[in-house]
């Protein structure tokens, strides 16, 4: 890790989480290799996390996979602009993009587990809105500084197919090199204390695949367990581009790895 840059930013900040972990009978077959119709378990809560500076910038890290309509995602976001009193360009509500988590799209109502989509969408609302004004009311003046930093949890996911160069498929390739980039924000009190760690970091959270039936916000979990038990304060991660980026070690239903 390079050493921390000049801060950029130094102003009141402040942080907060709630939990937004969905009931476990919801709809949560949301991606295309998944087999199981509900989650049956929780390996790690799914967690909210909302950093506030100067009142009215406003980032929120979920442990969710990705909107399907833009009319639930103003669910949300439109919830938290109208309830917050915050300007719409000052707002960026991040999904972390794990695939071990429900359904978000209310038009699936009629799956199994699917009537719970839209009163679990009202729940995540009245959290983020929750936690974006404790993080408003406890925002202390502090300095957030960045450092660039490498990682080699991501390898390159698109293979080519030998009898058909133009075509990739969803593997390992070893001859192609990924972007290591992690990128590190460190937010300080005026005594030096860490109160939040920004990481972003590109790689699908696709370590538990189609055999995993247990609710995870997947590696993020254990990258924000590890950051906070080392540095204290709470850890926003904030999902890279990784289209043809995955764990080299993934598509497994053992929690443990």
């Amino acid at each position: 890790m390079n050493s921390f840059a000049h801060p950029t930013f130094s102003g009141l900040i402040g942080v907060a989480r709630r939990d937004i972990t969905p009931p476990i009978d919801i709809y949560a077959r949301n991606w295309g290799a998944a087999t199981h119709e509900v989650a049956e378990g929780v390996h790690r809560p799914l967690m909210a996390t909302a950093l506030v500076m100067e009142g009215h910038f406003v980032i929120v890290s979920l442990d969710l996979g990705w909107w399907r309509t833009p009319e639930d995602e103003w669910v949300l976001r439109g919830a938290l602009i109208r309830d917050c009193h915050l300007d719409p360009a000052h707002v960026l509500v991040h999904l972390t993009h794990t695939h071990a988590g429900p359904a978000l799209c209310r038009e699936d109502a009629d799956k199994p587990g699917g009537q719970l989509i839209a009163p679990y969408l009202q729940q995540v609302q009245q959290a983020v809105v929750d936690a974006v004004r404790e993080a408003t009311t406890n925002a202390t003046p502090a300095t957030l500084e960045w450092a660039y930093g490498k990682c080699a949890l991501a390898q390159n996911r698109d293979l080519v197919d030998p009898d058909n160069p133009a075509r990739r498929v969803c593997g390992w390739n070893p001859n192609a090199k990924a972007d290591d980039t992690l990128l590190v924000g460190r937010v300080t009190n005026d005594v030096g204390e860490v109160i939040a760690t920004l990481m972003n970091y590109a790689c699908h959270p696709t370590t538990l695949a189609w055999q995993n039936k247990l609710v995870s916000p997947d590696f993020v979990g254990a990258l924000r367990e590890t950051v906070e038990a080392q540095v204290g304060g709470l850890c926003l991660f904030l999902q890279g581009a990784s289209g043809e980026l995955s764990p080299i070690e993934q598509y497994t239903g053992d929690t443990t790895i």
